[in-house]
């Protein structure tokens, strides 16, 4: 799989595409240091971002990620709020607030990169059957595309502010060791562009579909799998109708959700899933934060040599996370880890929470 892979294309990823090249570790921290870039260590770096983690409900789940780029041959401050939702057998992969990134480097999506066994090796777009080599399309921005790869996977493009770029071609690249490979792959990735600005992206990936049978499902129907009600800076609010699910990834604290939600904030940055149970409701919350103290600019400069001193013996943070609800509700089975409060028609429920683990609870309507 190795020979000509492009190490700047790894599959989910919002990144720099930078050139496949020879870097030598002396040459990269001399650059760095002219540069003046805080970072010394090349090999280990720490965002300054804590949100990062998930949450989990029976089968269903999903993952956040505040992304905040560090710095690899040159000043970079691309950032970006990614969520994946799993779901039955399928991937929802939301970013919004994509912006920023280095002067010279576009920032790309990608959203897969397989290799092929041969130019003939058959491959769809749009229900398009594609083969050759040296293919390079671009699906324009806003466009919806239904796309599989060269390992049986299935891909929806619901919609992006960026172009999608899909290419077959013969890769050339290095090894670890700086050896030259070539190999047959195709990409498809999502071209934010140089220092782009509050960038988007909704795409669904479909494990295991080789005839495209689910695929031609979804991109029938897309609103009957899911529906995304709010995705911006704050929040990425998203439900999935056939499994009665409600996705809220609270990047933010002040974030408060429409009215017809029964969730209606948090006080501190959360993941929680909610899932109808006739008139009750499950709910699993988690804070995706471990709570570590730690000097940042020390971590930021000395990278694992310092993170050591901090994390070795450290234990995670237990946080106090508050729910808002709207209307009366009460504990459907009582739990003595789980508080609630009523005040103006809302629920308050308070819960204790460590190590990015979720706690669950079932509530049920007050008649």
């Amino acid at each position: 799989m190795l020979n000509g892979w492009d190490w700047y294309h790894v599959p989910g990823t919002t990144a720099s595409h930078y050139p496949i090249e020879e870097r030598a570790d002396k040459k990269v921290k001399a650059s760095r240091k002219k540069q003046r870039i805080t970072q010394r260590n090349i090999h280990r770096n720490y965002s300054s971002k804590r949100y990062v983690g998930g949450v989990t409900l029976g089968k269903n789940g999903f993952f956040v990620h505040d992304l905040e780029a560090l710095p690899f041959t040159s000043p970079t401050d691309l950032a970006a709020r990614k969520t994946y939702f799993f779901t039955g057998d399928k991937v929802l992969a939301l970013g919004t607030d994509i912006s920023g990134g280095t002067r010279q480097d576009e920032t790309h999506t990608t959203l897969f990169q397989t290799s092929l066994n041969s130019a003939e090796q058959i491959t769809t777009l749009n229900g398009r059957s594609i083969d050759g080599l040296q293919t390079k399309i671009t699906i324009p921005a806003g466009s919806a595309a239904s796309i599989t790869d060269a390992a049986g996977n299935s891909y929806y493009l619901a919609d992006s502010s960026a172009d999608l770029i899909i290419t077959r071609q013969q890769q050339q690249s290095l090894t670890t060791n700086y050896k030259p490979t070539e190999g047959l792959f195709k990409q498809a990735y999502l071209n934010h562009g140089i220092k782009p600005k509050s960038d988007f992206y909704a795409y669904v990936l479909i494990p295991d579909d080789p005839d495209g049978s689910k695929l031609k499902q979804l991109s029938d129907k897309p609103t009957e799998f899911y529906q995304v009600i709010k995705g911006d800076e704050d929040m990425h609010l998203v439900t999935f109708p056939q499994e009665s699910l409600t996705a809220y990834a609270f990047y933010e604290d002040s974030a408060e959700t429409p009215e017809n939600f029964a969730i209606q904030e948090v006080h501190i940055p959360a993941a929680v899933l909610q899932q109808q149970k006739g008139r009750n409701l499950h709910i699993a919350a988690s804070v995706p934060d471990i709570g570590w103290k730690f000097d940042y600019q020390k971590i930021a400069r000395d990278g694992s040599n310092a993170a050591k001193t901090y994390f070795n013996s450290q234990p995670a943070k237990v946080h106090e996370l508050e729910l808002t609800l709207r209307g009366k509700w009460k504990l459907a089975k009582p739990d003595n880890g789980i508080s609630l409060k009523h005040r103006g028609g809302k629920t308050y429920v308070e819960l204790n929470v460590t190590n990015g683990l979720p706690g669950n609870f079932l509530l049920a309507p007050v008649s």
